[in-house]
């Protein structure tokens, strides 16, 4: 059977300003930013999605979005290699034009974007804590300046601040603001931010039970919840100075179900106030900027993404990759000796193993080779 994760969800997300998609755990935030940068394979969805207005379908909309940053929860890095080195490889790797004076250029804006620039020559190290290298919020800064580098319009994060201290966290946000106003539509999933982070996003996208209940800045959204009749009277949004922190009480973030497995009284379903936003003048209004952008894009054309070969992309890559591996292995010699001697040491014991003996028929040449490629083959698996 088929478990739905969303429910009638649509909305615009803007150049030139800061999105979250807001909501307690559970309530679709991941899928819905799976959805929009077209990673996700499994699953059906029904609808349209709209680049610049424009609808496409799945594998054009995949197309589109090829060179979209997408910053995931995990960092992913070498260690052994410095932020300056990350970044370049990164460069070869993703940036289409073959000038390595633009790409070092490229390089250098992007470290100074996410103020990464004074710490260019230091080691990534390991993510554990006491592994050295470079700090959290400094990892999830270069997650994001990887993504950068294909200078896209759209960038996406999931949960950007997770694991982050508020000091580390402020900073990260502050970054996504401040790349927001360079022109860039920034859309970014997060749990439960502190009053001062809430502060900095331009839009909210709030999702409770996999429903849709608001699309706006925190002062409208506060206000529309504030005058719904599905919302407890008991909390008051005059008691907050804050409407960041009011929507976090009304959405649940901080507890979304009681001790005996109900919901608490206080924080509604999103199914009723999905109803409720869905009948409003804010819903209206979100669909009229929908329509207006659909009358815009009526009169653009479709623009195909043009590429090189995949067989020169990827020949290009591999002496990219092997680059980075002998890299990686001049930059540990020990490590690398140990790898070779081991190598030699197993190819003697093939040898010994598999040597001719004209008195066993089971070392003729056919039945000596295909033994000799399943052991070489285990070997490589493990």
């Amino acid at each position: 059977g088929y478990f739905q994760l969303l429910h009638n969800v649509s909305g615009v997300f803007e150049c030139g300003m800061t999105h979250v998609i807001f909501g307690p755990s559970g309530s679709g935030k991941t899928t819905l930013l799976n959805l929009i940068s077209g990673r996700t394979r499994h699953g059906m969805y029904s609808g349209v999605r709209m680049i610049n207005g424009v609808p496409h379908s799945d594998q054009d909309y995949r197309t589109q979005l090829k060179t979209v940053g997408y910053v995931t929860q995990r960092d992913e890095f070498l260690s052994e290699l410095t932020i300056l080195e990350t970044l370049m490889f990164g460069a070869m790797l993703r940036v289409k034009n073959d000038d390595i004076d633009f790409r070092l250029e490229r390089v250098r804006e992007v470290l100074k974007q996410v103020d990464l620039w004074q710490s260019r020559y230091k080691p990534v190290g390991g993510a554990t804590i006491g592994s050295g290298g470079i700090s959290g919020g400094q990892r999830r800064r270069l997650s994001i300046a990887l993504e950068l580098l294909t200078d896209s319009k759209l960038l996406l994060l999931d949960e950007p601040t997770s694991g982050l201290d508020a000091a580390a966290s402020l900073k990260v946000v502050q970054l996504l603001r401040r790349l927001s106003r360079s022109g860039k539509a920034v859309v970014t999933t997060i749990h439960q931010p502190r009053t001062e982070i809430f502060q900095l996003f331009d839009s909210l996208f709030l999702l409770k039970g996999g429903t849709l209940i608001f699309q706006g800045t925190a002062t409208r959204a506060a206000t529309f919840l504030a005058s719904s009749k599905n919302v407890s009277k008991e909390i008051q949004l005059s008691s907050y100075s804050n409407p960041g922190d009011y929507l976090i009480d009304i959405l649940g973030c901080k507890k979304d179900e009681d001790e005996d497995g109900e919901e608490d009284h206080q924080n509604p379903s999103g199914l009723a106030l999905s109803r409720e936003y869905h009948q409003s003048k804010f819903h209206k209004e979100a669909l009229m900027k929908i329509e207006r952008l659909v009358m815009k894009g009526s009169n653009k054309t479709k623009v195909v993404q043009s590429s090189r070969s995949s067989i020169q992309d990827f020949w290009a890559r591999s002496w990219i990759l092997y680059g980075r591996r002998l890299k990686l292995v001049l930059a540990a010699p020990k490590e690398a000796i140990a790898i070779y001697a081991q190598c030699l040491v197993v190819t003697m014991i093939i040898a010994m193993a598999f040597s001719y003996d004209p008195d066993n028929y089971i070392s003729d040449a056919p039945y000596q080779n295909i033994s000799v490629l399943m052991f070489v083959s285990s070997f490589l698996c493990v």
